[in-house]
């Protein structure tokens, strides 16, 4: 059975969004003995801008990305709020007077996201994990993605 909270992940994960994210892991690799799985790693096939990775500092992990106009979390830092179930989730947030920036949907990585800006401006991108996907599907989904960003057309 899929687990809302993928295994290896915190409830709250940092995310990056780096002018120049190879750049920065590997100072961060330098400076933290930072860790990154290659796997992890999905790059724009255009461009061979970092779509996605992660790396392990410590006991936590990071997500990071190159800074990519129309996605989402394209500018400096945000978090990557994993919870049981995601539309309850939002919908309390925007209860408590948090802006809805992007309603739930499922997503190709296997996760169903949306999120929401709080009043300091910060962005909580909230997930439920809901299946696992092969390097194969990631693989088409970024294309597709990438594809749809080239288009001008939302990144997620």
């Amino acid at each position: 059975m899929t687990q809302p909270i993928p295994q290896g992940y915190s409830t709250v994960t940092a995310v990056i969004a780096a002018d120049d994210c190879a750049e920065a892991i590997e100072t961060y690799k330098k400076a933290f003995d930072a860790k990154e799985n290659p796997q992890d790693r999905t790059q724009c096939p255009e461009t061979g801008k970092i779509m996605h990775t992660v790396v392990q500092i410590g006991t936590s992990k990071v997500m990071m990305s190159d800074k990519f106009p129309g996605c989402s979390a394209a500018e400096g830092a945000s978090f990557y709020l994993y919870v049981p179930d995601c539309d309850k989730t939002l919908k309390q947030a925007k209860e408590a007077g948090m802006e809805i920036i992007m309603p739930a949907e499922d997503m190709f990585w296997g996760d169903r996201l949306g999120a929401v800006k709080d009043s300091c401006g910060i962005q909580w991108s909230v997930a439920t994990h809901k299946r696992d996907v092969s390097r194969d599907e990631l693989d088409k989904g970024a294309q597709e993605m990438a594809k749809r960003m080239k288009d001008g057309q939302k990144a997620a």
